[in-house]
């Protein structure tokens, strides 16, 4: 009884030993469930959001294509079709890799604004589909930002930090073609 009291206390002790040890070591998120839980959460939330940009990105793209007046509004729409099409494949691969759940069904933002665009027609429209546009591309550069900033997966900060500069151009470009758009219908 003795000696399994001994051997019982000493499994105790050690224990209390590994514990001890781990508290006063920093811990990863690898190493403490409750944190892995909440940066999956956080780096979950990301991807959803970035799906979300990237397919509203391309279904406005493919609306400006179809119904802009200005070739320089329907090269901007390509560009976006592509790029956020490409970035959407990679972000659903690296979803993936790093099990983030990407939903079946996505809530697209500026479903509303996308309604009134089917409205509008000629230079109307192509003003109208930039400043959605540049709505969009805003949204989705602050998201980025903030992934780099504070995500917990690398390969999504590194994702981030690869799309950023390309939908920073997007804004750029979009933002350019949207005041000469401006300066020709006001006379300049």
């Amino acid at each position: 009884m003795k000696a399994k009291l001994t051997v019982s206390l000493a499994a105790l002790l050690l224990l209390a030993a590994c514990n001890s040890k781990n508290k006063d070591e920093k811990t990863t998120p690898q190493q403490n469930n409750y944190s892995v839980k909440e940066d999956v959460r956080s780096d979950g939330r990301f991807v959803r959001e970035m799906t979300a940009i990237n397919t509203a990105s391309i279904q406005l793209g493919k609306l400006m294509q179809k119904n802009a007046s200005q070739p320089e509004t329907k090269s901007i729409a390509r560009m976006v079709i592509n790029d956020h099409g490409q970035a959407g494949n990679d972000l659903t691969n690296l979803a993936k890799e790093s099990e983030v759940i990407i939903p079946d069904k996505i809530i697209l933002p500026e479903q509303k604004q996308y309604k009134i665009l089917l409205t509008k027609s000629g230079d109307e429209f192509d003003e109208a589909s930039l400043a959605a546009l540049t709505q969009v591309q805003q949204s989705a550069i602050t998201k980025i930002e903030n992934e780099m900033n504070y995500g917990q997966n690398i390969l999504l900060k590194k994702w981030a930090g690869e799309v950023l500069s390309q939908f920073r151009f997007h804004l750029e470009m979009t933002q350019q073609v949207k005041d000469a758009l401006k300066n020709k219908m006001a006379g300049l």
